[in-house]
């Protein structure tokens, strides 16, 4: 190798190794991908599931820096009911005195601070929108990059008096007694994005 080609070389990996490092979209799967619903309430609960629509995870250096996910409401099922009582409560879920799915088809979550609290491990800072109504929220999440594939977990609750959403609710009224259902929703989360 010549002096020249040497010189060429050497500055071409100095090159590579300033230049900034871009930040990558993975698309989340929504086949692969699951978001479990659970409420509770005096003596109960109930939970389901919510279809993931479309989202995104961003990397960078092979760490989370960003993401969005948006889910269908119109589509959200219950799994602990079954025949005409899991009907009529998906039905009272989607209706004005909850989540309206009708003027409100769909919920998204937009991560706006990621902070890496440990490898593969990091608190997030997102809004969460539900019936046009965008709130803060911060959870933590673990998330794993292998060959081009990213998968992510998170557990999460949301204040549901926070969106409006005030039937039988203890911010809004007094004495429900045994009808009282809790504010707190959980969700667990289950991410797959691919690279695009």
């Amino acid at each position: 190798m010549t002096l020249k080609s040497k010189i060429v070389s050497a500055l071409a990996l100095v090159l590579m190794t300033a230049a900034p490092l871009v930040a990558q979209d993975f698309t989340v799967d929504p086949a692969a991908s699951k978001v479990v619903w659970k409420g509770t309430k005096v003596g109960g609960s109930h939970e389901g599931e919510v279809p993931v629509q479309s989202g995104k995870l961003v990397m960078k250096d092979n760490k989370l820096v960003g993401g969005e996910i948006v889910v269908d409401m119109a589509k959200m099922t219950n799994t602990d009911l079954s025949g005409e009582w899991s009907d009529k409560l998906l039905a009272h879920l989607k209706n004005d005195d909850f989540f309206a799915t009708d003027k409100f088809a769909t919920s998204k979550i937009v991560f706006n601070k990621v902070t890496e609290l440990s490898a593969g491990k990091y608190k997030v800072e997102a809004d969460l929108t539900i019936k046009d109504i965008k709130k803060p929220i911060t959870f933590e999440a673990t998330l794993k990059n292998e060959s081009g594939k990213v998968s992510g977990k998170t557990d999460l609750v949301f204040n549901r008096a926070h969106y409006n959403i005030k039937y039988n609710s203890g911010s809004f009224f007094e004495n429900l007694g045994d009808k009282l259902i809790h504010d707190d929703v959980q969700l667990s989360v289950a991410l797959v994005g691919t690279k695009k």
